[in-house]
């Protein structure tokens, strides 16, 4: 049932992925904040990156930047929007494909609640943990 309402949320966001991206176009003033108070180099990740406007953002302040989505419709758009400032990763949040203390800094925003399971949502945020450096910081 877990793995079929995954599947479910997948599917969904490739059916409405254009649609979704222009009614999201602005990055939120929480993100802002965040990334505009952040050290300007390192590796940053947006888990759950969706059409790329805060992986844009990122981009201006990191050297390196990750954005991951499990729909192939929204990595498109984000392509589209952040071209070779940004490597897209198609992947699952609760399996984060990167290594451990990678990433000195994560947004992880408007993604959470699409994992359907309980467990899915607490091993996201282990990932995330996982992946973050000892003194790297995230905004959830």
């Amino acid at each position: 049932m877990e793995d079929r309402s995954r599947a479910d949320v997948r599917r969904t966001y490739e059916r409405i992925g254009a649609h979704f991206s222009k009614t999201r176009e602005y990055a939120w003033p929480e993100v802002e904040s965040f990334v505009d108070d952040a050290p300007t180099s390192g590796t940053a990740l947006d888990i759950g990156c969706g059409n790329g406007r805060h992986t844009a953002l990122l981009a201006d302040v990191a050297d390196r930047v990750v954005g991951l989505d499990a729909s192939r419709a929204l990595l498109s758009t984000a392509g589209e929007r952040v071209g070779d400032r940004a490597s897209l990763l198609l992947g699952d949040a609760a399996r984060l494909p990167l290594a451990d203390g990678c990433a000195d800094l994560a947004v992880y925003v408007a993604t959470l609640h699409h994992l359907p399971a309980a467990a899915d949502r607490r091993a996201s945020l282990d990932e995330l943990a996982r992946v973050l450096a000892p003194d790297g910081r995230a905004l959830v």
